[in-house]
C-alpha cells in the first residue's frame, strides 16, 4: 500500500489546491441484502415451451420473471412434482422469448426465440445454458439478419442441431431460415439449404425430424431455394429439396401458413396451420400427409377445430396412431374441446381421452396451450396460457393422466408464474413501514390491487388490505399526520364504494368514507400535497372536481370537498391538442405551492412547465417568470426543497435559458437558474433519459431515479448520487444501478431509501420492483475544494464541523463561524480541512 493509499484508506477521499487539503467522511449508499419484497402480476405472464430431462425434471419457457416466488426470468427448472428446483439459476435471465427448447445428451439446454440476451451476455435468438442453468459462454453462435427470431431447435441422433426461424446468415454463411449446427455451435457446412426461404417476408415456423435423416420444413413461404412450396417443403440429410415430396396447399385468405410439423413413426406427416385445402380437398388447418406429400385422406377432422380464433399451437403423435394435440380452439366437430384433445387415427376425436372442462380462465372462459411433452410413463405434460386445467386451479401448467384427467400429485392451484410490475409511490411511515403504490396484483405472493404496506424487514403487513379497481393503477400516495394515506391514481372503485381517482384511507386501510370528495377528479391523478393547514392539492390530468372546472390542478378541504377559492389554470398554449398536466406539487415553509409538469401558461400567463403559486392558487408572478426549460420534449417530474430555499428541478429536458442542464438543474429561491450546480451532462442514454424522482440525503447530497444510463458522462443505470454542486457523488458504487426504470424514492428519517419502479434487478441482485437502499457512515463524502481566482472555496453539505490542521495528524481545531461555502486564501504552507460529526 502507498503513501496515498494509505491516506485515503484511514481519512478517506484526499482533495488537494495550493497549499489546502479537504478530507470528508459522510455516508455510503449500500443495497439492503434483506429486503427483498416482491411486487407481482400475473397478467401478460405464460408458457411457450416445455421439454423433459431423462431425470424427469422439467424445464418451462415462456413470459415471466418468478416462478412460484423464485426469481427465474424467462426458464425455469421443476422436480418432478412441479415444485421449483431452485439450484437451476439462469443469474439475469432471458431478454426475450424463448419458442424452442432441446436438452443435449450432457444435459446442456438449448434455447431459441426472439431474445437478445441471456444472463447479462448478448445472444440473438440462439443460446445454450449450463445443466444448471448458466449460461454456456463457449456456446456462441451468431445469427444475422434484420429481425432475428428463432423458432424451432431440433436435435438429431449425432447430436447435430437444427435450427428455423426468420434470419438471413448463421455464422456469416448464408442461411435464410434453415441451418445445421455441430455439437458444438459451429456452422455444419455439409448441410446446405441453398438460397433457402424464397419470398422476402418469409419465415420458418417449425421443423420435424425423419428416420432417414431428411427434414421436413414449415412456415411461410412460397418457394425454397427456387422451388416452389406453399409453406412446407422436405428436405434430404445434406440440406437440398426432396423433388419427390409435393404438398398442394392453399388458403382462401391469402397464401398458406404451416405452423406446426409433425412426422409419425410410419414416415406420414401431421401439419396444422392456416391452410383450407389440400390436394383440393377440404382440411381446414389440419391435415395428415402420405410420405410424398400427397394427402391422407384417411384422416380427415370433418372441419377441424373452432374457437374464436382457432389455431393449433402443437402436436404429439403416439405409439398407437393417436395424436395429442394442444391449441386455441373450443370444439372439434360438435365436441367440445377446450384447448386439449386427443385424435384418433382417423383424425377424429378420441372418446377415451376425456381432459373435462380442458383449459380455462378462472371464470371459465376459452384459453390456450401451447405445447405439449410426454413422460414415459404415459402422463402428459401442458403448458400455456390458462389458469383451471379440467376445472381446478394450475397456472400455465398441468399434468394429465393418461385418460386425459388432471394428475393431482403435479403442482398445486398457487403455484403462480408472475411477472414484476410497477412501482409508482412510495411513502414511510414513522413507525417503520412502508406504503407502496402502483401496478400490481400481488406483493409477497398475497393478492393486493395497487396498493401494499410492508414492514421494515420487507414481509408485508397482512392487516391492510383494501382492493382497488383491477384494470386501475396508483400514482401519489401522502401519509397524513393522523397515520391516514391520501391515494391518487387511475381507478374507479376502492372496495365496494365508487371512489375516482382520489381516495383517503384509515391507518388499517379501510376506506375514509367521511372523505367527501363526491365525483372525485374526472382524470387521472399524478400528484398529491398536503398543506400544513390539512387542505389537500391535487395535481394530473383532470378538467373536473367533484363536477367543478378545474384545469389540471384544485384543492380540497380537509374534508375532502372542493375548496372553492383555489382555481389555478394550467394550459399548453403552443399546440391545444397536446394534453397538459401536472406532474409533482411541493408546498414550501412559506405556504407557496411549486408546480412541475407540462404545461406553458399558468392563470394565462407564460411560464415553461414550472410555477410557483400563492397559498390562495394566484400566480407568483415574481418566480421563474422567464425561466425556460427546452429540448425534445420537456417536462418536469421531480421537485427538492432544499433546507436554503434552493429548488431542485428534474425531468426530461436538455437547457435550461440555454444554459445545459440535462435532467437536472438546480433554481435559487426567486427561480433563477443557480449557476453554481452545473453538472456537466447529466442524464443521458437509453430511448428516453428523463429524471423521474429524487430525495434529498441528510448530509445534502441527492439520489436521483429514472430512465437513464449516463450521468455526467459516467455509468449510471437509473440512479445516481450526485453532491452539492451537481457531480457524481463517489458514496454509491456505480453498480448500483437497476435494470429498468425506477420511479419512486422516500427516505425514512437518516435512511434508509425505499427504492421503487419497474425494475428486476438492482446492483445486479434480484429486486422485484421494490429495493432498500442502506446508509452507511463513515465513506469518502461531499467536502470539496475547488479555486475560485484568488480564493480556495471549501464546500460541504449536511451537518457536520469544519476543522483544519496543519498536518493529516492533527491538531484538528474547528474553523470558527465556518459554514458552506467557505472561502480562504491559499498560502506556501499546506492547510488540511475535515468534517468533524
Amino acid at each position: 500500500m502507498n503513501i496515498a493509499q494509505a491516506l485515503q484508506h484511514r481519512f478517506g477521499k484526499l482533495l488537494f489546491l495550493s497549499g489546502a487539503c479537504a478530507v470528508g467522511l459522510a455516508q455510503s449508499v449500500e443495497l439492503d441484502p434483506s429486503f427483498k419484497p416482491a411486487i407481482t402480476t400475473t397478467a401478460e405472464t405464460g408458457l411457450l415451451s416445455t421439454a423433459l430431462q431423462p431425470d424427469g425434471k422439467v424445464i418451462v419457457a415462456g413470459t415471466f420473471d418468478l416462478a412460484q416466488g423464485v426469481p427465474g426470468a424467462g426458464v425455469a427448472r421443476l422436480h418432478p412434482d412441479g415444485s421449483v428446483d431452485t439450484t437451476f439459476e439462469v443469474g439475469g435471465g432471458v431478454f426475450g422469448n424463448v419458442y424452442g427448447l432441446a436438452i443435449q445428451g450432457d444435459s446442456r439446454i438449448l434455447i431459441a426465440g426472439d431474445f437478445v440476451e441471456v444472463d447479462g451476455v448478448p445472444r440473438v435468438g440462439l443460446a445454450r445454458l449450463e445443466a444448471q442453468g448458466g449460461l454456456d459462454a463457449a456456446f456462441e453462435v451468431p445469427v444475422g439478419g434484420a429481425d432475428v427470431v428463432l423458432t424451432a431447435v431440433r436435435l438429431q441422433p449425432d447430436g447435430k442441431v437444427l435450427i428455423g426461424g426468420a434470419f438471413d446468415e448463421v455464422h456469416g454463411v448464408a442461411r435464410r431460415g434453415v441451418a445445421r449446427l455441430n455439437a458444438d455451435g459451429s456452422l455444419d457446412r455439409s448441410f446446405d439449404p441453398g438460397t433457402g426461404v424464397g419470398n422476402q417476408l418469409g419465415y420458418v415456423n417449425d421443423l420435424a425430424l425423419y428416420a432417414d435423416g431428411g427434414v421436413l420444413v414449415a412456415g411461410f413461404f412460397t418457394e425454397f431455394n427456387g422451388v416452389p412450396a406453399g409453406g412446407l417443403v422436405r428436405l434430404r440429410s445434406n440440406g437440398s429439396v426432396d423433388p419427390g415430396f409435393i404438398a398442394l396447399l392453399d388458403s382462401g385468405a391469402g397464401l398458406p401458413e404451416v405452423m406446426v410439423a409433425r412426422v409419425q413413426s410410419d414416415g406420414k406427416a401431421l401439419i396444422a396451420g392456416f391452410f383450407d385445402t389440400v390436394d383440393f380437398l377440404s382440411r381446414p388447418g389440419l391435415a395428415r400427409l402420405s410420405g410424398d406429400g400427397s394427402l391422407d385422406e384417411g384422416f380427415d377432422p370433418l372441419g377441424g377445430f373452432t374457437g374464436i380464433s382457432p389455431a393449433i399451437h402443437d402436436m404429439v403423435p403416439l405409439a398407437n396412431g393417436t395424436t395429442l394435440v394442444a391449441g386455441d380452439f373450443d370444439n372439434l366437430h360438435g365436441v367440445p374441446l377446450n384447448g386439449l384433445a386427443r385424435l384418433r387415427s382417423d383424425g377424429m376425436a378420441d372418446g377415451g381421452f376425456d381432459p373435462g372442462r380442458g383449459l380455462e380462465w378462472s371464470d371459465g372462459s376459452q384459453t390456450w396451450g401451447n405445447a405439449l411433452a410426454l413422460q414415459p410413463d404415459g402422463k402428459i405434460l401442458v403448458a400455456g396460457v390458462f389458469q383451471r386445467a379440467n376445472g381446478v386451479p394450475r397456472h400455465h401448467l398441468a399434468r394429465l393422466q393418461p385418460s386425459g384427467a388432471l394428475d393431482s400429485g403435479f403442482s398445486h392451484g398457487d403455484a403462480w408464474f408472475e411477472m414484476v410490475d410497477s412501482i409508482s409511490a412510495v411513502v414511510a411511515q414513522p413507525d417503520g413501514r412502508w406504503v407502496v403504490g402502483g401496478r400490481f396484483e400481488r406483493a409477497n405472493g398475497s393478492w393486493r390491487n395497487h396498493l401494499a404496506r410492508f414492514h421494515p424487514d420487507g414481509s408485508l403487513d397482512l392487516g391492510f388490505d383494501q382492493i382497488f379497481s383491477p384494470d386501475g393503477w396508483i400514482n401519489a400516495l401522502v401519509l397524513e399526520p393522523d397515520g391516514k394515506v391520501l391515494v391518487g391514481g387511475a381507478f374507479d372503485q376502492v372496495g365496494t364504494l365508487a371512489q375516482p381517482n382520489l381516495a383517503r384511507l384509515q391507518s388499517d386501510g379501510t376506506v375514509d368514507e367521511g372523505f367527501l370528495v363526491g365525483q372525485g377528479p374526472d382524470g387521472e391523478v399524478y400528484t398529491i400535497a398536503r398543506q400544513t393547514d390539512g387542505k389537500i392539492v391535487v395535481g394530473g390530468d383532470f378538467a373536473q372536481l367533484n363536477g367543478i372546472a378545474r384545469s389540471r390542478l384544485g384543492r380540497l378541504q380537509p374534508n375532502g370537498t372542493l375548496d372553492q377559492t383555489f382555481q389555478p389554470v394550467l394550459a399548453y398554449q403552443a399546440d391545444p391538442s397536446i394534453v397538459h398536466e401536472a406532474y409533482t406539487i411541493v408546498v414550501q415553509p412559506d405556504g407557496k405551492l411549486l408546480v412541475g409538469g407540462f404545461f406553458d401558461r399558468v392563470n394565462n400567463q407564460a411560464r415553461s412547465h414550472l410555477t410557483r403559486l400563492n397559498a390562495d392558487g394566484t400566480l407568483d408572478s415574481g418566480f421563474a417568470a422567464n425561466l425556460q426549460f427546452t429540448g425534445e420534449f420537456p417536462f418536469v417530474t421531480a421537485l427538492g426543497l432544499e433546507p436554503d430555499g434552493k429548488i431542485l428541478v428534474g425531468g426530461s429536458f436538455e437547457r435550461v435559458n440555454g444554459q445545459a442542464r440535462r435532467g437536472i438543474a438546480r433554481l435559487l429561491a426567486n427561480g433563477t437558474l443557480d449557476l453554481s450546480f452545473a453538472p456537466s451532462d447529466g442524464v443521458a442514454g437509453g430511448d428516453f433519459p428523463a429524471l423521474y424522482t429524487m430525495r434529498l440525503l441528510p448530509d445534502g447530497r441527492v439520489l436521483v431515479g429514472g430512465e437513464f444510463t449516463q450521468f455526467n458522462g459516467a455509468p449510471r443505470q437509473n440512479l445516481a448520487l450526485i453532491g452539492p454542486t451537481g457531480q457524481l457523488d463517489g458514496g454509491m458504487d456505480p453498480v448500483l444501478g437497476t435494470d429498468f426504470a425506477v420511479n419512486a424514492l422516500a427516505i425514512r428519517g437518516a435512511g434508509p431509501v425505499l427504492v421503487g419502479g419497474v425494475f428486476t434487478r438492482l446492483g445486479g441482485q434480484p429486486r422485484q420492483a421494490l429495493a432498500q437502499l442502506n446508509l452507511l457512515q463513515g465513506a469518502p463524502g461531499p467536502l470539496a475544494i475547488r479555486r475560485e481566482g484568488a480564493q480556495a472555496v471549501i464546500t460541504w453539505a449536511g451537518a457536520g464541523r469544519l476543522q483544519s490542521a496543519p498536518t493529516l495528524l492533527g491538531m484538528w481545531t474547528d474553523v470558527a463561524g465556518a459554514t458552506s461555502p467557505h472561502s480562504v486564501a491559499p498560502t506556501a504552507q499546506a492547510t488540511f480541512y475535515r468534517l468533524a460529526q
